[in-house]
């Protein structure tokens, strides 16, 4: 069999190969998809082509009409090729105003129009009474051109591989490469009709690499990936696509894996009861606990919202258990008209999903104006973070710690605020997550540490006068390498006793017990920091998180407050619990406390000490010397 025989059936059998199994998965019809669509079939279409002609020149036919139309055919499939693998580099770079492209595009018609015109003017190539193809004078030009492309897809690619994923700008590259060596090789070597042979390569690469269901498919429940929905939602709004969004928060999948280890059997039941409901299959798994679920009309978007309610108000059976699994849902309207860009829209609805209650088995949160103003405030305060670390504009309040037994004020908690110059004074929750979410919380902290030192330091009697400062350290803060070194270093530089401080890990830090959190909390007790637990009783942790570290502070959660007043189970509860704590041996703050009536039973159920607006609000550090001076006053 002759050598073009051999590399175009091999070319063929590999582009077949891989137009089954991507006909065959999962995918949408993104623009990506499309153009590798369009790749595969132009390779076809060359590998085809290059058969029929090896077949005419055989038989020195190549005047016949098939013979001219199989040359056409492969001319305007080289030709598309480049073009091709800059619409697929530009839209994996999110590049969809290019201007390259748009001027890609305007020369890629232009030269299908010359080419097209080629059974006419012989511009080309054209057959001659010997029976074969004679190429003319602008062949040259012809191959140049492609090559020329090639050559721009190449810097094009290098150029921006830092938007990409390695291995997407690796398969790029190496598929550009691979098609600019074989139209040299058939055009310099004289391998005739070689660029089929490579062109099938390339396919091969840029489908493994970037298409395969590897790719975008999520291993644990068959469905499409973040990865995935993130490029899809990008092109959707960027092409300004109709876009509603149905996501659904899991809010117990992290204690149904605890407590019953069947996580994986029930997320990927989950996950096929979504796929069947959803009329486009627009599903994605964002998050090990998130999903999202996409239309584009209301009428559908409505219809999955009931469904979704209807499909999470039941329990699900999986290993012979019934399950029941709580799920917050929001639906996000008409997200091209919204948002800027991808971030922007998964943020809101990430913000969205917040405001559901862990404790309701189905909450729908709605998309509304109002709340679309306060996302647009949280972004004007997340923009206005990085000038108020730069300049220290935050402020410290210190809200007093009452202590029952002695009758006085025994510590404080430091607690941070800022003001915005338009909005006003920022919740604490919502600056504390966003620089959290930044990374800048490692910057924060430590400069109100600094600010706090400070105040003891010029006040010698506030460390007389308090037992303990707190503070509130985050997870990421507690597992960062030498953060709490520094922070014990910080503490020193003042000569401030570091017994005098106390360190406030929350209850969801608690039950995520690593060995960098165990350093972490030995660093600090070797310092003589102590600690106390956080919210206890919000919903994550029970007594066996609590015996694994060394609290010597519980904080009852003001949640817990709820009710206690009416006795009854609430009352019953809230003793009990005081009780045991203290029968391990723990101090017990309740936290929250506003009414007498609260405090006169926290005080016969013996609670250690109060934190509320009954006994002191949040305080500035000179209605903190007032408070403390007036305290010393009365005794």
């Amino acid at each position: 069999m002759p050598l073009n025989d051999s590399f175009l059936w091999a070319a063929a059998c590999l582009l077949l190969l891989s137009l089954f199994h991507f006909a065959l998965q999962r995918k949408l019809h993104d623009q990506r998809t499309v153009t590798l669509y369009a790749m595969m079939c132009c390779s076809l279409l060359i590998t085809v082509c290059g058969l029929i002609l090896t077949v005419s020149l055989r038989k020195q036919a190549a005047s016949h009409p098939v013979a001219q139309a199989a040359a056409l055919g492969a001319y305007l499939a080289q030709f598309s090729m480049p073009y091709l693998l800059l619409e697929i580099t530009a839209f994996t770079c999110r590049h969809i105003t290019s201007p390259l492209l748009r001027t890609a595009r305007l020369l890629w018609c232009v030269g299908n129009l010359l080419i097209l015109s080629n059974p006419w003017t012989g511009i080309i190539s054209a057959p001659q009474a010997d029976g074969l193809i004679h190429v003319s004078a602008c062949y040259e030009l012809f191959v140049g051109t492609i090559a020329f492309w090639y050559m721009v897809d190449c810097v094009y690619i290098l150029y921006y591989s830092k938007e990409m994923r390695n291995r997407q700008a690796n398969a790029l590259i190496e598929a550009a490469a691979i098609m600019l060596v074989g139209l040299l090789l058939q055009n310099v070597l004289r391998l005739q009709l070689f660029t089929g042979f490579a062109a099938s390569l390339a396919i091969i690469v840029l489908y493994f690499s970037m298409q395969s269901r590897f790719a975008y498919i999520d291993f644990a429940t068959h469905i499409f990936n973040a990865d995935y929905f993130n490029y899809w939602l990008w092109e959707r709004l960027a092409k300004k696509k109709s876009t509603y969004i149905v996501a659904v928060y899991l809010t117990e999948l992290e204690r149904i894996r605890s407590v019953y280890g069947t996580d994986r059997e029930l997320s990927e039941l989950i996950a096929q009861k979504l796929w069947k409901i959803t009329p486009k299959h627009w599903v994605f798994r964002v998050r090990t606990n998130k999903y999202a679920l996409c239309t584009d009309n209301e009428t559908d978007c409505r219809f999955l919202l009931k469904y979704l309610q209807q499909i999470f108000s039941d329990e699900f059976a999986v290993c012979g258990r019934s399950i029941r699994c709580p799920a917050v849902l929001t639906v996000v309207e008409h997200a091209e008209k919204g948002f800027e860009n991808v971030d922007e829209c998964l943020n809101y609805t990430a913000s969205l999903l917040r405001q559901g209650s862990h404790q309701i088995d189905v909450q729908v949160i709605e998309d509304t104006p109002l709340r679309r103003a306060d996302y647009a405030a949280e972004k004007q305060v997340e923009q206005y973070l990085p000038q108020a670390l730069e300049q220290n504009l935050f402020e410290i309040r210190y809200q007093p710690i009452y202590s029952l037994k002695e009758r006085r004020y025994v510590g404080v908690e430091a607690l941070s605020r800022l003001q915005h110059p338009k909005l006003g004074w920022i919740n604490p929750e919502l600056f504390i997550r966003l620089a959290m979410r930044n990374g800048q919380i490692f910057q924060l902290m430590p400069m109100q540490l600094h600010r706090i030192c400070r105040f003891l330091q010029t006040n010698p009697g506030i460390q007389q006068a308090l037992q303990t400062v707190k503070m509130n350290l985050s997870p990421a803060e507690l597992v960062r390498k030498g953060y709490c070194e520094n922070l014990i270093a910080i503490i020193r530089s003042y000569n401030i006793p570091t017994e005098k401080f106390q360190f406030e890990i929350t209850e969801s830090t608690a039950t995520e017990y690593t060995p960098e959190l165990e350093q972490c909390i030995q660093t600090l007790r070797q310092a003589g920091i102590s600690l106390c637990l956080d919210d206890f009783g919000s919903g994550y942790a029970n007594l066996s998180s609590i015996l694994r570290l060394p609290f010597s502070v519980i904080k009852m959660d003001r949640s817990l407050l709820q009710s206690v007043c009416d006795g009854g189970d609430a009352a019953i509860f809230y003793h009990s619990m005081v009780d045991t704590l203290h029968a391990m041996g723990y101090q017990i703050v309740s936290e929250g406390v506003e009414t007498a009536e609260e405090a006169t039973l926290l005080t016969e159920w013996q609670v250690d000490m109060i934190q509320g607006y009954y006994y002191a609000k949040p305080q500035t550090k000179e209605e903190l010397l007032e408070l403390l001076s007036l305290q010393n006053g009365k005794k």
